[in-house]
């Protein structure tokens, strides 16, 4: 039985439209702390990094979905959700942590990948 090459081709190509059709921007936000303390209580010691003049401390980028932040980890390129024993769970939309002493917003590309919620599967590009 002879193999058909036009329906590898087909997949081939509606894999490539469907994949570049996931992309899209996400207005996130990070919020400036004071110490490393005041960071670490929302989002763990290991998401917060010095900023460039040594006297205040940036949480990760983090945007709102189903009434929850979700953040970006340093180092990774996927968003999670925040859990229950950190501060930022208790976040509302529209709202920075109480204990930052400002916020700014920023964009994120944010590329879908196959299963499950193509937003949150995925890479992330600055």
């Amino acid at each position: 039985m002879k193999k058909s090459r036009k329906i590898v081709l087909t997949l081939i190509a509606s894999a490539c439209i469907m994949a570049s059709a996931c992309s899209s921007e996400q207005k996130t936000q990070r919020d400036v702390y004071s110490s490393k303390d005041a960071c670490a209580n929302d989002w763990g010691s290991s998401e917060c990094e010095q900023d460039s003049t040594g006297r205040g401390y940036y949480g990760p980028h983090y945007y709102y979905y189903g009434g929850r932040p979700w953040y970006f980890p340093r180092g990774y390129e996927t968003p999670v959700e925040t859990r229950p024993t950190q501060g930022a769970y208790n976040m509302q939309p529209g709202m920075s942590s109480s204990h930052a002493v400002s916020s700014f917003s920023s964009s994120r590309t944010v590329r879908g990948g196959f299963g499950g919620s193509s937003l949150f599967h995925g890479g992330v590009s600055e």
